[in-house]
């Protein structure tokens, strides 16, 4: 038998709806393939976690730093503990369901996600299981819709081609483990005031000072722009344009801008009246920055100049005409990054809810893989079939037909207007995931109407975005595919060069001025889907060396503007191109396809947690550092806050990825936490050097929150203890109550009266344990005994005098052959269910809705 274990429950049942002859039975579903049995089971993406701190340090704790180093390399796992979750949905129930098939398996095949933290889960579950026989793997980055699957099912690869991603993973994990150590140490510190007064303060997420490989960096790149901002001064200076006509006066003017011709070394030797604006463009791809460009701020030598162009007005001649072509191409399919910018634009949303709706989108089976960093396609995707099924897919919604239908025809031959072509967007590279398209499940407007999201926060646990949002966003996807199939937009463009016999501003002999024009000839793309094909310009055509006349020359005063804020788009798009704005040759050749700080799937929660923890807030849509932020990035050395630094760890965990030799992987695995490991190491040994010695009096901790005084109160009423009102105001004397009496080493806590009620409950129908004395005084052992118990007691409890009083005089008025047997006057579940079918219409409140002694429906885990 070979076992497939999926990611979420979502992915199997897919495999269901497509036809693969798959069936669901109870915990996971079937099918016959090859002559064999093939089962589909799932996880809950990440079952197990690796251990924090705290559990591989025996009294490691906040309030001292002896035991931060050295930091442990292990690779220890626990499964997470999933408290307050019933028995059958927590993590430990999914590995005993996954280890069960396990057992009659030969093969295991892997069918998580198509990513790094995907790898992960699924090699996590099988180490932990022990399994050490034959692996393969489902890659189901095309998309969940029933064609991708059976695309996928027919072409399973193998282990190694993949599994080195797992390996990044884990070297990402461990090495962000390190910085758990850092945060304490950083935090335990700041406390003192060493930091300041901002990082002394806080409470609760924002008490700590939380410093993180992708986090401090990204938080840093936000201080820079800040000060940036703030230190900026605005330089007022001249912009210089004149307006020419051929020698005979024509009507045709053309205006024309003055053309700077800088040169490092007028730059270094300065010229009188100009002021060098630093470049802000990222250097080129032989890493040379661009030259600064000049400002011309002196007024008098502006007006000098004006007089010297207007004395040679007569002199002008055509240095240079030409007439060519020009295409637009269209933007290449949705990368997760772009896709960010774009749709959290259009819908003025925040990137991390984009993320949250393309994955909805593509985990129902609408699109494809969201979490990709890739605009491409691969060239299979253009064989007539694939392209047709992605066309046939959207063709039939309303707005997308037309240019649907020409992008089809254009690549089947059949268009008199273009001849067919190989777009852009394709390529031959090995692409571990493509651009986002949408599946070849066919959709039509009525189809996009009933679109409903599905999918939840990580966090809130609740589904933040409205079907508008979700129609919307495919809609761009489509849009975005569709227009990357089609031709691209043509201009006839002319450009023309005058030169003037007079000294420019910068001691040139020559001044000269340019104009360019385009106009446009073939739309292609930017027909469709209110793409912009820019707007048409044309000037009269002219000879080299022709005569001009100079009709007049204009200047424009202007200001110098300040960098703009990061929004969220803004950002994300800032962390993916870290690379390019590297100046250093050496490091920017090295980082040339790195894909930035984090990953696409990651940026959004990287921003996020910087906002929960006061590092940042937003105002007017845009983001701001707070003093907390600011005092973090001055506190920490310059490596952990530069995104240079960063982005070239990312980069070595993308080269793991690639990598299809498990021994060399984890070689390189082990090399990665080193390094990031020895780093932390490092900083906390120089925190204890430089502070322990003269450490004073502890100047923070924050105040006490409404939630530490609740939880201190209820455990006083538990254990019946006396609280000094004082203790409540004092954050150091709460922590260490709370830490007394729910670490590890606390006695019990007594059970609720909720609890014992419940309980009591229970085993009148049940039976009382044998440790009945002992178990009520554990509040954790009795709600364990109601888990255990609930649904015994759910099937065999009695129902409520009134609810059966009710259920009898509707019985009365039902026809003999709707009568409900005796057992429903017995059963309190059965009478509940009973008076749900039965009780709607009659007007009457439903008995035992208030006080009633029947089962509970929901309850509270733990009191």
């Amino acid at each position: 038998m070979k076992l497939i274990i999926c990611e979420k429950k979502s992915q199997v049942e897919s495999f269901i709806k497509a036809g693969i002859g798959m069936e669901m039975k109870q915990g996971y579903a079937t099918m016959q393939k090859d002559g064999e049995e093939w089962r589909a089971v799932w996880s809950k993406g990440h079952l197990l976690t690796l251990l924090a701190p705290d559990e591989m340090i025996e009294d490691l704790s906040w309030q001292d730093t002896d035991k931060l180093v050295p930091i442990p390399r292990n690779f220890d796992k626990k499964v997470n503990p999933d408290e307050g979750m019933p028995d059958g949905a927590k993590s430990q129930a999914y590995l005993d369901r996954i280890g069960f098939h396990m057992k009659k398996a030969n093969e295991i095949i892997i069918g998580t996600d198509s990513d790094r933290e995907g790898e992960y889960v699924g090699y996590s579950i099988i180490e932990h299981l022990g399994w050490d026989g034959p692996v393969r793997r489902l890659w189901l980055s095309a998309g969940l819709d029933p064609k991708s699957i059976k695309q996928a099912f027919s072409s399973i690869q193998p282990a190694e081609k993949t599994k080195a991603a797992a390996r990044a993973a884990e070297a990402r994990n461990v090495s962000d483990r390190a910085y758990m150590f850092a945060v304490r140490g950083f935090t335990y510190y700041a406390k003192y005031g060493k930091f300041g007064k901002a990082l002394a303060e806080g409470r609760g997420r924002a008490g700590t000072m939380s410093v993180g490989r992708v986090q401090t960096p990204t938080l840093s790149m936000v201080v820079r722009r800040e000060e940036e901002i703030e230190n900026f001064v605005s330089v007022p200076h001249f912009e210089i344009s004149g307006v020419f006509s051929d020698a005979e006066g024509s009507t045709d003017k053309v205006e024309a801008s003055f053309i700077t011709r800088q040169t490092k070394e007028l730059i270094e030797q300065g010229v009188e009246g100009v002021t060098w604006l630093p470049s802000s463009q990222p250097p080129n791809e032989q890493g040379e920055v661009p030259l600064d460009k000049p400002l011309f701020t002196d007024k008098s030598k502006v007006d000098d100049f004006v007089s010297r162009l207007t004395a040679s007005q007569n002199d002008v001649t055509v240095l240079e005409y030409k007439e060519s072509t020009s295409e637009k191409q269209p933007s290449k399919t949705y990368s997760l990054p772009d896709a960010q910018a774009d749709i959290g634009r259009a819908l003025k949303i925040k990137g991390g809810l984009v993320q949250t709706i393309l994955e909805d989108l593509y985990e129902q089976g609408y699109t494809s893989y969201a979490r990709t960093s890739k605009a491409d396609l691969p060239v299979n995707f253009y064989d007539p079939s694939n392209r047709n099924d992605l066309f046939n897919a959207v063709i039939g919604i309303e707005e997308m037909a037309e240019g649907t239908r020409l992008a089809q025809e254009i690549h089947d031959g059949s268009s008199s207007q273009y001849q067919s072509f190989m777009p852009k967007v394709f390529t031959k590279k090995d692409l571990e995931h493509h651009g986002i398209v949408p599946t070849p499940m066919e959709m039509s407007d009525n189809k996009l109407r009933l679109m409903q999201p599905k999918k939840k926060n990580d966090k809130s646990k609740k589904i933040e975005h409205s079907s508008e949002m979700m129609r919307q966003a495919y809609l761009m996807v489509c849009k975005r595919f569709v227009s990357a199939m089609l031709p691209p937009a043509k201009h006839a463009t002319q450009s023309v060069k005058f030169k003037v016999p007079t000294q420019d501003l910068l001691g040139y002999d020559e001044s000269l001025f340019k104009a360019n024009a385009k106009r446009l000839v073939d739309p292609g793309f930017t027909a469709f889907f209110n793409n912009s094909a820019g707007n048409d310009s044309s000037l009269p055509k002219m000879q080299n060396g022709d005569s001009a006349y100079l009709e007049s020359v204009g200047t424009k005063e202007a200001k110098t503007r300040p960098p703009t804020r990061y929004t969220s788009a803004s950002l994300m798009a800032a962390m993916e191109s870290v690379a390019r704005e590297i100046r250093d040759p050496k490091l920017r050749k090295l980082l040339k396809v790195a894909e930035g700080l984090g990953t696409p799937a990651t940026r959004s929660k990287v921003i996020e947690t910087l906002e929960a923890r006061d590092f940042m807030i937003v105002e007017k849509g845009a983001y701001r550092p707070t003093p907390r932020g600011r005092a973090l990035v001055k506190s920490v050395p310059d490596w952990m806050a530069s995104p240079e630094t960063s982005a070239v760890w990312e980069d070595y965990l993308s080269q793991i990825c690639q990598v299809q030799d498990d021994t060399e992987a984890m070689a390189m695995r082990d090399k990665f936490i080193e390094e990031q490991t020895s780093l932390i190491e490092g900083i906390i040994t120089e925190l204890k050097q430089k502070y322990d010695h003269d450490l004073g009096e502890r100047v923070g901790g924050g105040g006490v929150s409404p939630k530490m005084k609740k939880a201190i109160t209820t455990i006083a009423e538990r254990k019946k203890l006396t609280i000094d009102p004082e203790m409540l105001k004092n954050f150091d004397q709460c922590k260490k109550f709370l830490d007394e009496h729910l670490g590890e080493n606390a006695a019990p806590m007594p059970p609720s009266e909720k609890q014992i009620g419940l309980y009591e409950k229970i085993a009148a129908i049940v039976g009382k344990p044998d440790n009945a004395e002992e178990l009520l005084k554990d509040s954790k052992k009795v709600s364990e005994f109601i888990d255990k118990n609930i649904d015994e007691y759910r099937n065999n409890a009695k129902p409520s005098e009134a609810q059966v009083k009710y259920a009898k005089s509707i019985a009365e008025g039902l026809p003999d052959d709707q009568k409900p047997d005796e057992k429903v006057f017995e059963s309190a579940k059965l009478c509940s269910e009973f008076l749900d079918k039965h009780a709607k219409g009659t007007g009457k409140k439903k008995a035992g809705a208030k006080g009633r002694s029947g089962p509970p429906k929901r309850r509270r885990k733990k009191a």
